[in-house]
């Protein structure tokens, strides 16, 4: 209870009166906790137990040894960014979420029960007080690995030109591609060998090892890397010799692979049709639908930003560090694009992403649009003719290109609507004109003249 013996001195009046007040007080905090707890067990119903679990508990020894694989990876949050990436393999990963610079990263710690629940915390710990000293925990590991590294292996130098040379790879995709493939392709073979002690013989077994595999472009790329990784040693007189260059033209070079398209206008306006048609998400189906009106590629499609798109002027901005090339990318938006984008600000609007998805908790992921496209609505070569979502952007310059005389745009405005580098040295020193003007004119008429393609469509049924 509040109130218990009253002290003296008090009258019997002083006595009710103070009596009232406590008991009005108890009555009103016990109401505001029923109320409480009504509402917690309302709110807890809705919420899945193991997030309930993840908030209020920490990991247990007994819980980590516990987990079974399921058919997709998943999360077992422990405390502070902390938590277990559970592989359908059976491997148990830990991970550390963090922000840095506004941007949320992940770093990876270990394996359980390689890495113990106590040490993997202790990582985090440390982790954290570098990110309160203002320090990339992340840079700071991968600056420290290769410190330890010995100074006369291959893979120190292979590193240190690696950083010295990711200026040059187009795009966030293309360098993140570049160093998955020499982690598992060069850095298995010759990461730990001494440079100097490299010979024909290793560099055979490592290209004839990634042949086997049919990857024969990947081979050829490694071979390039390799290549360079010496001359760049031989600089810094580590090493006398190049093996690698032994090896030009050793690979063999695959046929090229252009992205399946069709530039038939009669199966061009029944695709359209089956976009609008499409019944399944209608993020990817709008997805689809700007695919076909901006030609742009995939990814600079699943990754755009609503701060990206400006309604007022009708246009899309990308920053330079998001494309291919390297470079800053203003599309203009014909009124088809931005009828879609506002359909779609209603459905994303409270998240950064334009084509979100919930599943993913982050944007669409570039394979859904090839498969909405292919398994879904048929078009991957057997009953409809083969179509991919590059395969838009090839279709666009092929019917512009190929008709001049009725669309009236010149190649140049085409181009650089497709964000192509000018291979022409000397016009690319001269050629630094936007055309915006031309461009918005173009994807006007191209959104116009696919409006007619799908109508013709629907009066040939």
């Amino acid at each position: 209870m509040f109130f218990a013996k009253i002290p003296k001195p008090f009258n019997s009046a002083e006595t009710i009166v103070l009596k009232g007040f406590w008991l009005f007080i108890e009555v009103f905090l016990y109401a505001c906790s029923e109320a409480f707890l009504t509402v917690l067990l309302t709110v807890s119903k809705t919420i899945p137990s193991e997030w309930v679990r993840n908030i209020l508990m920490a990991l247990t020894i007994a819980q980590l040894n516990a987990i079974k694989p399921k058919e997709k990876q998943f999360k077992v949050a422990d405390e502070k960014g902390l938590y277990i990436l559970a592989k359908p393999s059976g491997s148990l990963l830990w991970r550390f979420d963090y922000r840095f610079s506004g941007k949320r990263k992940t770093m990876s710690l270990g394996s359980y029960p390689e890495l113990s629940l106590k040490e993997a915390r202790k990582e985090r710990d440390l982790a954290r007080l570098k990110l309160d000293d203002g320090i990339d925990p992340q840079t700071e590991k991968k600056k420290e690995k290769l410190s330890e590294q010995s100074k006369d292996t291959f893979g120190y130098y292979l590193w240190r030109w690696f950083d010295k040379n990711r200026v040059n790879y187009t795009g966030r995709k293309v360098e993140k591609d570049t160093k998955s493939k020499i982690d598992r392709h060069i850095v298995p073979y010759l990461s730990d060998r001494r440079i100097e002690e490299i010979t024909v013989k290793d560099i055979k077994h490592m290209l004839d090892t990634i042949t086997s595999q049919g990857v024969y472009e990947t081979a050829t790329r490694m071979r390039g890397i390799v290549e360079n990784v010496f001359n760049f040693a031989m600089l810094e007189e580590a090493c006398v010799n190049n093996p690698a260059v032994a090896f030009r033209g050793y690979v063999k070079k695959p046929a090229t692979k252009n992205f399946a398209f069709t530039d038939d206008i009669n199966t061009i306006g029944q695709l359209l049709r089956d976009i609008d048609d499409y019944n399944g998400d209608p993020v990817t189906m709008s997805a689809l639908k700007i695919q076909s009106l901006v030609f742009l590629r995939p990814i600079n499609i699943v990754e755009a930003e609503w701060s990206q798109i400006d309604f007022k002027k009708k246009l899309w901005t990308i920053d330079a560090e998001k494309m291919k090339m390297r470079r800053k990318h203003v599309i203009p938006l014909s009124k088809q694009a931005i009828a879609v984008f506002k359909q779609l600000k209603e459905i994303n609007g409270h998240v950064n992403y334009v084509f979100y998805s919930e599943k993913r908790q982050s944007h669409l992921h570039v394979e859904t649009m090839r498969r909405a496209l292919q398994s879904y609505l048929g078009y991957d070569g057997t009953k409809k003719v083969k179509m991919t979502t590059h395969g838009f952007r090839h279709m666009a310059t092929t019917l512009l290109n190929n008709n001049k005389t009725a669309f009236g745009i010149n190649h140049d405005i085409i181009e650089k609507q497709m964000a192509h580098e000018e291979r022409n040295k000397v016009r690319a020193v001269y050629n630094h004109a936007e055309y915006l003007p031309e461009r918005a004119k173009m994807m006007q008429i191209w959104a116009d003249y696919l409006d007619e393609l799908k109508q013709k469509a629907i009066d040939l049924l």
